[in-house]
């Protein structure tokens, strides 16, 4: 998934509200969010 990301980075500016259902972006979003958390949580 990362290398495609790179090849392809412009599905990340789509910011049509059906493409928050996109399965990729979703997949993105979500490890994303989850990313975040654990940064917040190791800064503690």
């Amino acid at each position: 998934p990362e290398f495609a990301l790179r090849e392809n980075p412009g599905w990340l500016l789509c910011d049509k509200p059906e493409c928050e259902f996109c399965p990729p972006r979703k997949k993105f979003l979500q490890r994303l969010a989850a990313g975040i958390q654990k940064q917040e949580e190791s800064k503690q």
